[in-house]
């Protein structure tokens, strides 16, 4: 029973933490209108701010900071952005500045200047006033939204320069190069929700050398963010920003291959578990081992192992050969590929087990099928963890993503320290002897 809950455990913690991905916050406008309740055929889409920061500026030199409202169907009836930055490297003409009567993509540029040198954050926090008339009333009529954007601004000259301030992903990745003007170390790029980096780190770059990055976004997310590049130069750490624009697109041609790569992804790890569950925790002497026959458990386990190499496999060429074919040589990509090996293996000596047995032996075959299985697992969910689009919430909080890990880690320690002495605690069973009586003759 221990076996059972150990791996339940697993199943309910993965299946609560995906679930939790996709949990929205919904206020105003949303508490009718969502992607599950999109009352009278209109899904209301919130309003986006665009934050426009130049990369770098000079020291005590005047520079003017672009904010937008990007917005449809409805108006936008007053919109107050409230400003914030250390006063010790930069101040503004303006702290509070409030704006009637906007029309999409209106621009509201505030100046400044810049005071000391170093990298400084940037906050704006902009109340937006929507307005709909839905002719049925004035009650519903209007809403408040709050939205939030932060970007990073280097006051004095910049030693990398990337190729792009600004860009707009569609369907392909797109390409950034970054130009080192001084040798710089330790170079980290973090990327909002919705889109994919890679490679994250770049150990070192000199001098008048270049490192190309590849940005790619989730064709089911809108996303007006920017990316956050930050370096170790000469000690001291430096820090830009890019901003990376995104419609969410129909869902349509490699869309579709994503979705796919998406939910064999996600169906891949569960299966696994349910082998494991089924080929081996199953096997105990407990009440689980009267609801069926040995013979019937190996069957069910074969076959789920089989479509879980299979579903692997189509999980793979269906994304490298549509969304993802620029990084088949990526870590995250390489540790499937191990992941998807160790599959293999596991179905092959499942499939080979008595031949297997009789020239290697029974313990050489059970490590080989038990280890590269439980391999799988935990290199599959760090895969999953590093490149899922369904995935990003877990990236960006360390805590749960070391959680998870530990907990996939530990787990299949476990089941190997159980199965281990579940083995030793076997009885052989040896033949009686022969009881009867016999008569010697005279």
């Amino acid at each position: 029973m221990k076996r059972i809950l150990v791996l339940a455990s697993l199943l309910l913690l993965l299946a609560s933490t995906l679930a939790a991905g996709y949990s929205e916050t919904r206020s105003n406008c949303y508490s009718c209108h969502s992607s599950s309740s999109a009352s009278g055929g209109y899904k209301y889409v919130l309003p986006e701010l665009q934050l426009d920061v130049p990369g770098f500026v000079e020291p005590d030199t005047d520079f003017v900071l672009n904010m937008k409202l990007l917005f449809s169907d409805y108006e936008i009836e007053e919109a107050e952005f409230t400003l914030s930055a250390d006063e010790d490297m930069l101040v503004f003409t303006e702290d509070v500045v409030k704006r009637s009567g906007l029309s999409n993509g209106d621009e509201v540029s505030i100046g400044g200047k810049t005071k000391g040198q170093g990298v400084v954050e940037i906050k704006v926090i902009a109340r937006v006033d929507v307005y709909y008339d839905h002719n049925v009333g004035s009650y519903d009529d209007r809403g408040t939204e709050i939205l939030e954007k932060t970007a990073v601004l280097t006051v004095g000259s910049t030693s990398l320069i990337p190729s792009h301030w600004s860009i707009l992903l569609k369907k392909d990745p797109v390409p950034v190069q970054l130009k080192a003007k001084e040798d710089i170390t330790d170079i980290e790029i973090t990327a909002p929700y919705g889109v994919h980096v890679l490679p994250q780190t770049i150990a070192k770059l000199d001098s008048g050398k270049t490192a190309v990055i590849t940005l790619e976004a989730d064709s089911s997310s809108s996303i007006n963010e920017n990316i956050i590049i930050t370096w170790n130069e000469g000690g001291n750490q430096r820090a830009l920003s890019i901003n990376v624009v995104h419609r969410a697109s129909s869902g349509s041609g490699s869309d579709g291959l994503h979705l796919m790569g998406r939910i064999t992804g996600i169906a891949s790890i569960f299966l696994l578990l349910a082998s494991l569950i089924f080929g081996g925790l199953w096997n105990s002497r407990n009440a689980l081992k009267k609801m069926m026959s040995a013979k019937t458990r190996i069957k069910i386990h074969c076959g789920i192992s089989w479509f879980l190499f299979a579903l692997a496999l189509y999980h793979g060429i269906i994304l490298l050969v549509g969304p993802y074919n620029s990084q088949i040589w990526e870590r995250p990509v390489i540790i499937g590929d191990i992941a998807a090996f160790g599959m293999l293996i596991a179905a092959l000596s499942g499939g080979l087990m008595k031949w297997m047995i009789r020239k290697f032996g029974r313990k050489a075959w059970r490590i080989i099928h038990l280890y590269s299985t439980l391999g799988a697992l935990v290199l599959g969910t760090l895969h999953g963890i590093q490149m899922g689009t369904d995935t990003d919430f877990i990236r960006e909080t360390p805590p749960l993503r070391i959680f998870i890990m530990a907990v996939v880690i530990i787990g299949s320690i476990i089941s190997l320290i159980m199965l281990h002495r579940s083995n030793k605690t076997k009885k052989a069973v040896t033949p009686r002897g022969d009881h009867r009586v016999k008569f010697r003759s005279n």
